[in-house]
């Protein structure tokens, strides 16, 4: 299970924030996040980025060419260890505040490896 965090910026990109999750919805530590967005709606097809780790455990990638979240899907390929990976997938919702500049939390789920 993982928590992405998307928050929109004023030039119409955004900056994204990933905590990957245990079952038990303990933080866990993974060797590598990657990130695909498409939106099937607007005809954009996977767009990849490899996030980075911070300092406090979280993944984050920034420049996001996304203005809003309505039609976009994500999925996570989360590297746990060398030999084992697995993707959660999900889509954004379309809770924006009234200013639409205000963070705005997604809970994925876990889905098995195709």
């Amino acid at each position: 299970m993982a928590q992405l965090e998307l928050k929109p910026e004023a030039d119409g990109h955004a900056e994204v924030r990933v905590t990957v999750l245990t079952p038990e919805f303990d933080a866990m530590e993974p060797k590598a996040v990657e990130l695909r967005l498409t939106n099937p709606k607007e005809g954009v097809e996977a767009i990849k980025y490899d996030l980075m780790e911070t300092d406090d455990g979280t993944w984050s990638a920034q420049v996001l060419p996304i203005e809003g979240s309505a039609g976009w899907k994500v999925d996570l390929k989360i590297l746990i260890d060398d030999f084992t990976a697995t993707h959660v997938e999900g889509e954004l919702s379309e809770a924006v505040t009234s200013s639409g500049r205000n963070s705005q939390a997604h809970r994925l789920g876990r889905s098995p490896l195709p």
